[in-house]
């Protein structure tokens, strides 16, 4: 069965160069089509050209315009198959606090193991 590259379409959020350029590096490794967005309009509107082809969003919790949280309920209210994982400086259980939301399906700590960027995108967009 061929899957259409729209099937495999990632968003990456955050407002540092390096690991937005990192995670989207590794997420072409994986397979993916990746669009990056460096802060809250951007990602935005990225929503408003290809929530419906959107697959995979990689969220920074903290970014100078928005918070991951608050872009999470923006993106989250498109019509869109997008599953969505934070991406976080701080401990799992100190970020998932700061994020105050459910409907994740992943969460990924700074600095994170390119391979395991690779398996859980790779996860989430076939499995």
């Amino acid at each position: 069965m061929m899957s259409d590259e729209s099937a495999k379409l990632a968003l990456v959020v955050d407002d540092e160069d390096m690991v937005r350029d990192l995670l989207c590096v590794s997420l072409e490794e994986a397979g993916l089509t990746v669009l990056s967005a460096a802060d809250g309009a951007q990602a935005k509107k990225a929503f408003d050209d290809h929530a419906a082809e959107i697959r995979l969003v990689l969220l920074d919790l903290n970014m100078p315009d928005i918070g991951g949280g608050e872009l999470y309920d923006a993106l989250a209210a498109y019509d869109s198959p997008a599953k969505y994982v934070l991406v976080s400086g701080y401990p799992e259980r100190d970020a998932l606090e700061r994020f105050g939301r459910d409907g994740l399906a992943g969460f990924l700590q700074k600095p994170f193991r390119i391979d395991a960027l690779i398996d859980l995108a790779r996860d989430l967009v076939d499995g």
